[in-house]
């Protein structure tokens, strides 16, 4: 999806990705689909410890895409020479429809 540098560049719905202030392992995502939402939501996550700030500062923000979820399972070894060094091992996680994206979207939005 497409990156968005600013908040203030936000003029659809976007997904703001940044780490969890507690679980440092998971994601603290909210949506958010203007500047105004942008700065509502943060401060409510500040508030509540679900975000922290630097978190927040160095956090990316996407188009949000509607679509399938799928994730591709690559590895990679440097050390095999004569062997291809990038093999793709799966996918996992693939929806045919677009449902699964649109039950993902807030009520709001």
């Amino acid at each position: 999806p497409e990156a968005i540098e600013d908040p203030q560049d936000i003029d659809c719905l976007v997904i703001v990705k940044l780490h969890h202030a507690q679980k440092k392992l998971e994601r603290g995502f909210f949506t958010c689909a203007s500047y105004e939402e942008y700065v509502e939501k943060s401060q409510t996550l500040l508030k509540e410890g679900t975000i922290d700030q630097e978190s927040l500062d160095g956090a990316r923000i996407e188009r949000y895409v509607i679509g399938p979820v799928f994730n591709l399972n690559f590895f990679y070894s440097p050390l095999e020479e004569d062997m291809p060094k990038l093999e793709l091992l799966g996918v996992d996680w693939r929806f045919e429809s677009s449902l699964d994206g649109h039950v993902r979207l807030p009520a709001p939005q």
